[in-house]
């Protein structure tokens, strides 16, 4: 059981990483080259074996934090590419959100 969720946060971690690497439009290297990657998976491999259920409980805990962290820092990177516009008018960035200002008259 452990290892099944140990595996699956190890995935999500590996697609967040792989986002990431998407948005930077690397083109380059791949999300394997990253220093992040090979530092997971190292922990993944040199803690999954022979460590007591409270420190496994503790990295799992750690890990799953990471790739949530990961996934809103993204997310959040979307939002403000989406909606920041710089200084533009309040009447052009009314109507990108959708709103309509009454007219002045």
């Amino acid at each position: 059981l452990i290892r099944n969720m140990a595996t699956s946060i190890l995935r999500y971690l590996i697609r967040e990483l792989q986002q990431v690497m998407k948005a930077a439009d690397a083109k380059e290297s791949t999300y394997r080259d990253l220093a992040s990657y090979r530092y997971i998976i190292n922990c993944y491999r040199k803690n999954l074996h022979g460590v007591s259920n409270q420190q496994t409980d503790l990295l799992l805990y750690l890990a799953q934090s990471y790739a949530i962290q990961l996934h809103h820092t993204r997310k959040y990177q979307d939002i403000v590419e989406r909606y920041h516009l710089g200084n533009e008018s309040i009447e052009k960035v009314s109507k990108h959100v959708g709103f309509e200002l009454p007219s002045k008259n």
